[in-house]
């Protein structure tokens, strides 16, 4: 596997709701919709450069936390500037269970709508891409390298992950009030929830690189002082405390 592919790192999460319209209407409205049936409605990122001391130690110096487009956007244009973001930077991809949600939804809808995605495809080799499952230098998902891909089934949610490590669980909601935030026109709420939880993806990830991508047994046993750096601010930052709980109680920053 090439390694040390990428200067930019970019942690994801994707927030959706049900795409009524869509639905067979036998549908369970109670049932978790098929992939097919979402409409997304937030994509946000931590975004961070990727700072090598030597071959085999890194370190992550955050230079944004935010969510893509404005809170007025069309599914159709968050999916056009994600992927022309993606295509601009081609980052390492970090998330968790991204590749059972969240990157095939974004394909998915983004062929929906017409949208360009190539650069998913095109990036890397037969043995290091995007795509390549076991490529964590350029796809690291957490629940896959937490459930040796697959291995073990009840490895649970982020929440779950986050709570047994001592990090921090769900802040600024929850996935279910998702809809209903939707629907009352929300949109900044939703966003500062989805920047909630790819924080939590991203304090995971601080955690458990050293397995994937050359950290020490010594930084593995005391995570919280791995080498790290956040903003002050950013120039995307809606909600400060995101960043300021994450600052007091995970990165000690």
């Amino acid at each position: 596997m090439a390694q040390h592919s990428h200067s930019v790192l970019a942690c994801l999460d994707v927030e959706t709701v049900p795409e009524r319209d869509l639905l067979p209407p036998d549908t369970d409205p109670a049932a978790f919709p098929k992939l097919p049936y979402h409409r997304v409605v937030a994509v946000s990122f931590v975004e961070a450069e990727i700072v090598r001391e030597d071959a085999e130690h890194e370190w992550y110096r955050v230079t944004g936390v935010r969510s893509g487009g404005r809170e007025d956007y069309t599914e159709a244009q968050i999916l056009k500037e994600f992927w022309r973001w993606f295509a601009d930077w081609r980052p390492r991809v970090v998330t968790y269970n991204g590749r059972g949600f969240d990157l095939p939804l974004l394909k998915l809808r983004a062929l929906f709508h017409g949208v360009a995605a190539d650069t998913w495809y095109k990036a890397g080799d037969r043995w290091s891409t995007h795509g390549q499952r076991y490529s964590a230098d350029w796809h690291c998902d957490l629940y896959d390298v937490l459930s040796d891909y697959g291995a073990t089934r009840n490895l649970g949610g982020l929440d779950d992950v986050c709570r047994s490590m001592g990090l921090p669980s769900k802040i600024n909601g929850h996935g279910s009030e998702v809809a209903d935030m939707v629907a009352q026109c929300r949109i900044a709420d939703v966003r500062a929830y989805c920047e909630g939880d790819v924080l939590n993806t991203f304090a995971l990830y601080v955690e458990v690189s050293g397995t994937v991508n050359g950290g020490s047994a010594e930084a593995l046993n005391r995570p919280h002082d791995q080498p790290i750096a956040l903003p002050t601010q950013t120039a995307h930052q809606p909600r400060p405390e995101n960043i300021e709980w994450h600052r007091r109680n995970v990165f000690r920053g």
